[in-house]
């Protein structure tokens, strides 16, 4: 990898670590949001076993990793297509 491809990916690869801190936490944790969407005199809840509630938990963590991954991603694909369109312009000159 050529340095100028180095470079950005040590910078994209950062972004990434910054943008960690960054995102968005949920509303609520686990079912509460939509259990106070469900309560109209604020008296009835809902409530999970431990085990719903730690699949709810690793749920929200899977999702912020898809987020993760998704946006190196789409870095990763933008610099590709960059590249291939320098490529694509060489060929048709």
């Amino acid at each position: 990898m050529n340095n100028i491809g180095e470079s950005f990916f040590q910078g994209a690869m950062q972004t990434v670590q910054n943008a960690v801190h960054y995102l968005p936490e949920p509303l609520a944790q686990g079912v509460d949001f939509a259990g106070s969407l469900l309560r109209s005199d604020n008296t009835t809840t809902i409530e999970f076993s431990d085990s719903a509630q730690e699949l709810i938990n690793r749920q929200i963590e899977v999702q912020l990793e898809l987020q993760q991954v998704t946006f190196v991603s789409n870095i990763e694909r933008s610099e590709h297509e960059g590249r291939m369109a320098a490529v694509r312009n060489i060929r048709v000159g």
